[in-house]
């Protein structure tokens, strides 16, 4: 961004929020453990396309949330 130009950066934050995705998956490993898991997200075929997004996440490591998602529930936002 322009530290020295406040509109033209208003204006790239302003585009950069009008072309973007938001993705969610759920890991095949899904496991209540409290660990730290990695994220790698990849583009190949689309040059260019720059990917802004979490390295990680850290897993809850609760013995009360059901070990198995609910496949019908909310995803990310």
């Amino acid at each position: 961004y322009h530290v020295d130009d406040l509109d033209q950066s208003f204006q790239d934050i302003g585009d950069e929020l009008r072309n973007q995705y938001s993705i969610a998956y759920l890991p095949t490993n899904y496991v209540l453990d409290g660990r730290y898991h990695k994220i790698r997200i990849e583009v190949p075929e689309h040059k260019g396309y720059q990917v802004r997004a979490r390295r990680g996440y850290f897993a809850r490591a609760n013995a009360n949330v059901p070990t198995t998602p609910n496949p019908g529930g909310a995803g990310i936002k």
